[in-house]
């Protein structure tokens, strides 16, 4: 962290303590880092919040990390976010009383990569994304998320490919 255009490390020594009872040592732990870490909790969000409108690159130099560095923060924080985020997402399209659920594939790599994105149309969010297209890669999808097969679509809307069809078959009766 720069203060007045300085850095400033902080370091902050452990405190060992030593039961007098069965002699077994521990240290104290800090909320703000956990083990073994170089960096700060605050300062890991703090990098990913310079990524915000900007790039990892520029992102680095602010902080004065290294590129590698940077972008491992970003992409932990991004996770967590896009995770809890599609959950939320998830949460609304259950309770939604009539669900339109949208399934439509698109190109990772045209021609080579396709994944397929499941959408609550009325809700306008993104419920799930599955890794490939065809129907065995949809019905894996669904066995690892088994929350979305508890939704109840009042309609499908989806192109004519026949793996969704069969898929919608049976997954939503």
């Amino acid at each position: 962290m720069d203060i007045a255009d300085t850095q400033c490390i902080l370091s902050a020594e452990r405190q060992r303590y030593k039961c007098k009872v069965c002699n077994a040592t521990f240290t104290h732990k800090y909320e703000f880092v956990t083990g073994k870490e170089r960096y700060t909790e605050g300062f890991k969000i703090q990098t990913y919040n310079q990524c915000i409108g900007a790039t990892v690159k520029h992102s680095a130099e602010v902080t004065k990390t290294p590129y590698s560095t940077a972008e491992r923060f970003f992409k932990k924080i991004a996770l967590q976010i896009s995770t809890l985020t599609l959950k939320a997402a998830q949460e609304i399209a259950k309770q939604s009383t009539k669900l339109i659920l949208g399934i439509d594939d698109f190109a990772i790599r045209k021609g080579h990569n396709y994944n397929t994105g499941f959408h609550d149309l009325r809700g306008e969010n993104l419920i799930g994304i599955a890794k490939g297209r065809t129907l065995d890669e949809l019905r894996a999808y669904m066995e690892e998320n088994p929350q979305l097969a508890e939704l109840n679509p009042y309609a499908i809307v989806m192109d004519l490919a026949r793996g969704y069809h069969s898929f919608a078959a049976d997954f939503f009766p």
